[in-house]
């Protein structure tokens, strides 16, 4: 029954009721209301029954009165207006002794049940005690030295204070056991620069000193940074640090380990003033952009500091990142550290792969002022960072590494190629079907499968094609539901409503892992889909070793459940034998998320991610925590069902999930491949990132950066079926694992050549003859293509920022 019902039909009873039953039956209704979760309704009830008694004239017994009123107080169903009243009225009912002492109960419940003072309490303990003829002065301090004490008494309105500074400074100036409560009582309300004033005044401030002030400050930036609400650090505090004796504690202006951002005003000046400053813990931050609102210090005492002149420089990155560098050219302090950027970011370019170098690019291009004014206005050797960094050296790093278009799958190609650029692709591992909007193919590790042509209504904007038990599901989205057939054979379908479970008009699977079971159904995380079933769903992350599959129920949770696929129950939590035979050192748990396990699919004898020939998959583990809030930089462990293992570092947003050996490569050359629906090739240590792809999604919905380093393949295919690819002209791949500088540089200073010639350009006419002399693959040279004109667009827009010029990031 809902709370406005309740109290109409209370009214209803109240009328038939005698005068001396209103009281309590009001009380009764408050009750009721508060056990409901009404306590604004409640307090309502709840104040009729004392307005019932007052009316009456009724004598209730104190102490019932004040366990009433502490009662639905510390329930949250009374205002302190209605407290503050209760109180006032104790000096009507009673001698000014026992009012006096009724007061001292009820403030001692109510502060101690956890509510904060009202504002005129210290004034109602003053009155009532000199009416009791006891000395007023004492009594307030003794009540102040009460409500300061108490924890609730942090939680006062902004009103409080105000209305009792005069009493608290007369007071605190007099009695150091005031001074020494205010000092160590950190207020909610927003009156930072108001509070410290008054510490100032009262004479608090003056009594710090030694040791005593580093914990002070700790606690106070601390507090400043759990309530930070204008992003300026009180002026007051800040001229206090140079006032304090720094001691042999150390501050730690983050206020504590578990906080992210330093106080940065606060920082200078503690190092300034020669405080002893604890070390910076790992994620703690400098936030440039809450500096540059106010601009209190110069930092330069930071960045005279080496262990804080990282955080200093850290912080020009990020800031550079979200705003570009221009605002911290006039902080002296900054200028070297912006020059420090620009040369990690041009270093980055010569360390890394080609992603990384671009990057690198992406950042300086956003970071840097525009314009030959901007580049003028940078330190000195900025200019020349810029000049120095070779790309030539980082495309042969990446070429030397490998390529995705050095591998291929014909029947997939073929089946892509025939559907064109508009074409999609769903999974039911081990077949893969490509589709669009006229006609379906499915393909499979030993060929072409299936084959359907789509009738779809014109009307049908997004639409999806799944393969199962060797026929397809169709299903649209007419705007209002989704509706699909099956196709021919004895489960053809007409066309009628497909529920979707999670909504997903294309149904998503972990790494493209749906796999299709004994019978050919495809596996959802559910009950496996048969022909004549109308119904849609995502899959969760899925692991197979033949015989048993294990679901991932939620993403969230790193837990794996047996699955039978039959009736769709989950069972037990369990492991997979190649991640429970596997012992974990203490310190790391399984990255569940990036761990797969699948049989090797009949005919297939060999997979550039490895095999023991009858399993394909990873494990990865990771250290525990590094999983949480999404961090993915930590160290991993992959290790394939081959014996392959490596230790590469994540990328953000990028778990790394496996080993993959490119042709000539060698098992010493094997690259890590990191993310799920846009693929990273990095190095073994995971510090060089060499391309990124978009895998398991058609052309329209590929960055333009991932479609060049994956030029010459049609359709990438989502992860669990890069198995099934192999080497499209290994003399090719041969030849670029050994490629030297010189014969890159060339085939970069002729693609440069083309771009700058006209930057829409798609081939690269100068550049041809040397991709003809690298490989013959169509494909491969294609893709190689591809890679030479992102090189060839990076080295042009380094060109034009040392200049100063527009050079807008090719794709």
């Amino acid at each position: 029954m809902r709370a406005a019902v309740v109290a109409e039909r209370a009214e209803l009873i109240a009328r038939g009721l005698d005068v001396a039953e209103v009281p309590v039956f009001w009380e009764q209704v408050a009750a009721h209301c508060l056990d409901a979760g009404w306590p604004q309704r409640a307090g309502a009830m709840f104040l009729r029954a004392r307005r019932a008694e007052e009316e009456q004239g009724l004598v209730v017994a104190e102490d019932v009165r004040r366990a009433a009123y502490l009662r639905f107080a510390l329930a949250g169903a009374l205002p302190a207006k209605a407290v503050a009243g209760y109180a006032a009225g104790l000096a009507e009912r009673h001698a000014p002794a026992r009012a006096y002492a009724e007061l001292l109960e009820l403030v001692a419940g109510y502060t101690g049940g956890g509510l904060p003072p009202w504002p005129a309490l210290p004034r109602q303990v003053r009155a009532m005690a000199k009416a009791a003829g006891l000395d007023p002065v004492e009594a307030e301090r003794r009540a102040f030295a009460l409500l300061l004490r108490a924890p609730a008494t942090r939680h006062a309105s902004t009103a409080f204070w105000k209305a009792n500074r005069a009493r608290l400074v007369r007071l605190a100036k007099r009695f150091t056991e005031l001074r020494h409560a205010l000092l160590h009582l950190f207020p909610d309300a927003d009156m930072d620069e108001w509070w410290l004033a008054l510490l100032d005044e009262t004479g608090a401030l003056a009594d710090l000193a030694g040791a005593e002030a580093a914990g002070w400050l700790t606690r106070m930036a601390a507090h400043l940074e759990r309530g930070r609400r204008t992003g300026r650090t009180p002026p007051l505090l800040l001229d206090l640090v140079t006032r304090l004796k720094p001691g042999e504690e150390p501050v730690r202006p983050a206020g504590s380990p578990r906080s992210g951002v330093i106080d940065a005003d606060l920082l200078d000046a503690c190092l300034a003033a020669g405080f002893p400053v604890a070390d910076p813990d790992p994620g703690h931050t400098i936030d440039l952009g809450r500096w540059l609102e106010h601009r209190q210090r110069d930092l330069a005492a930071i960045g005279a500091d080496p262990r804080h002149a990282r955080l200093l420089s850290a912080a020009v990155g990020a800031f550079a990142a979200r705003h570009g560098v221009g605002a911290l050219l006039d902080v002296a302090a900054l200028r070297p550290l912006v020059r420090d950027w620009v040369a990690a970011e041009a270093g980055e370019i010569a360390r890394g792969g080609l992603a990384d170098a671009r990057e690198a690019v992406q950042r300086l291009s956003s970071g840097l002022p525009p314009g030959a004014a901007g580049m003028a206005a940078m330190p000195e050797g900025v200019r020349e960072a810029i000049e120095g960094a070779d790309v030539a050296v980082t495309l042969t790093r990446t070429l030397r590494a490998g390529i995705l278009d050095e591998l291929g799958w014909d029947d997939l190609d073929a089946a892509a190629d025939e559907l064109g650029p508009d074409a999609e692709i769903t999974s039911s591992w081990p077949v893969l079907t490509v589709y669009n909007r006229h006609r379906a193919v499915a393909v499979g590790p030993s060929g072409r499968i299936a084959e359907h042509d789509l009738r779809l209504p014109a009307t049908a904007e997004s639409f999806t094609v799944v393969y199962s038990a060797g026929e397809f599901l169709v299903v649209w989205d007419d705007h209002r539901t989704a509706r699909g057939y099956w196709t021919a054979g004895p489960a053809r379908t007409p066309p009628g409503p497909v529920p979707r479970v999670g909504g997903a008009l294309r149904p998503r699977s972990g790494y493209g892992y749906a796999f299709l079971d004994a019978s050919g159904a495809r596996v959802t995380g559910r009950r496996a889909l048969r022909p004549g079933e109308p119904r849609l769903a995502d899959t969760p992350r899925l692991l197979c070793d033949g015989v048993t599959y294990w679901s991932q129920p939620e993403a969230w949770r790193p837990e794996l459940r047996e699955l039978d696929p039959a009736t769709g129950e989950l069972g037990r939590a369990s492991l997979p034998g190649f991640l429970e035979r596997a012992p974990l050192p203490a310190g790391r748990a399984w990255a569940v998320e990036a761990c797969t396990l699948a049989p090797l699919p009949e005919g297939v004898r060999r997979t550039p991610l490895g095999t023991d020939g009858t399993l394909v998959g990873f494990r990865v583990s990771r250290r525990t925590g590094d999983g949480a809030s999404g961090h993915t930089e930590g160290r991993y462990v992959i290790e394939g069902v081959d014996g392959r293992r490596a230790e590469p570092r994540g990328r953000p947003g990028a778990v790394p999930w496996g080993l993959i050996e490119l042709p000539h490569a060698g098992r010493h050359g094997m690259g890590v491949l990191a993310g799920d629906t846009l693929v990273w090739l990095v190095d073994q240590a995971g510090e060089a990132a060499h391309w990124q792809v978009a895998a398991g999604t058609g052309d329209r919905w590929v960055p333009p950066a991932a479609r060049l380093a994956a030029r010459g393949t049609p359709i990438v295919p989502p992860p669990a079926y890069w198995h099934f690819l192999s080497p499209r002209d290994p003399d090719a791949s041969a030849r670029l694992r050994t490629v030297s500088e010189a014969a890159v540089r060339a085939l970069l200073d002729a693609a440069t050549a083309d771009l700058a010639a006209d930057p829409a350009r798609t081939e690269l006419p100068r550049a041809a003859h040397l991709i003809e002399e690298l490989a013959t693959h169509p494909r491969l040279r294609a893709g190689l293509t591809g890679f030479a004109r992102q090189a060839a667009d990076l080295r042009l827009r380094l060109t034009a920022l040392a200049a100063g010029e527009p050079h807008p990031m090719c794709g």
